[in-house]
């Protein structure tokens, strides 16, 4: 009797330990959308504010400036399309969340989303290139090509930013039965295996051997949103030392 009676306490004090973690958990999820809502509004306002600078930015590049002074608006012209394009991702990763972001899907050719998307990196910073290839083309998908050109975008500045001197970049597109599959191949670092799943959740960071490449944790997160949200998949292939493969599939 007494053993019964033991487990019985047992068993209700194990209950009475659940019941009382249970408000903590509530609390730190109503705490962390608290977080969220106060973030996006804070950003939503900076952004308006950003753009507006952007556009006399570019205003000021149309006049006659000498080199220092082009150089100059230069940086602050590509800096700042750096900030909005991070508060886009702020803003549309919380609209991602909550269902909130409609999709434009149309019929495209893949090629034609490649190639704008390394348009839009520009120059790049290092000596390293981009090659796009696309096996038995064309290839069509059907999507919503501004929010895949991003996710393009994203994966491969993150490519670039970690591959050595001069090393390539690939870009394959080809055929995954009724799907279209994307590749993105760099030469960097590589990702141990048991951060590929966990680095594409939000906020999460991979330690890798360049220390000064800042992040947010936000691109790859808002990447697998977009991807999600398409019905379709994304994922990597690494091994540490001998570079990622960062890659997504979509309807055909």
């Amino acid at each position: 009797m007494n053993g019964l009676f033991t487990g019985l306490q047992f068993e209700e004090k194990e209950k009475n330990v659940r019941y009382r973690r249970e408000p903590g958990y509530e609390n730190l999820n109503t705490f962390n959308d608290l977080r969220d809502s106060l973030m996006h509004m804070v950003v939503h306002d900076m952004r308006n504010m950003l753009t507006s600078v952007f556009g006399h930015i570019q205003i000021l590049q149309q006049t006659d400036l000498d080199d220092a002074q082009r150089q100059c608006a230069d940086i602050v012209f590509k800096g700042l399309q750096n900030v909005i394009e991070l508060s886009n991702t702020v803003i549309d990763v919380n609209r991602l969340e909550q269902g909130k972001l409609p999709l434009n899907k149309k019929q495209y050719e893949i090629d034609t989303i490649l190639n704008e998307a390394v348009r839009l990196l520009g120059a790049l910073p290092t000596d390293c290139h981009i090659r796009t290839e696309v096996v038995e083309g064309p290839l069509f998908v059907h999507c919503d090509a501004d929010l895949i050109r991003r996710v393009l975008f994203n994966l491969l500045g993150n490519a670039v930013k970690y591959t050595e001197g001069n090393d390539m970049v690939r870009v394959i597109a080809s055929r995954a039965g009724e799907r279209v599959k994307v590749s993105v191949v760099d030469s960097g670092p590589g990702i141990p295996v048991e951060f590929h799943h966990k680095i594409f959740e939000k906020y999460f960071q991979v330690e890798l051997r360049k220390k000064d490449i800042p992040s947010t944790g936000l691109g790859l997160a808002f990447c697998k949103m977009v991807i999600d949200a398409h019905q379709g998949e994304i994922g990597v292939q690494s091994v540490p030392g001998e570079g990622s493969i960062f890659w997504f599939e979509l309807p055909a």
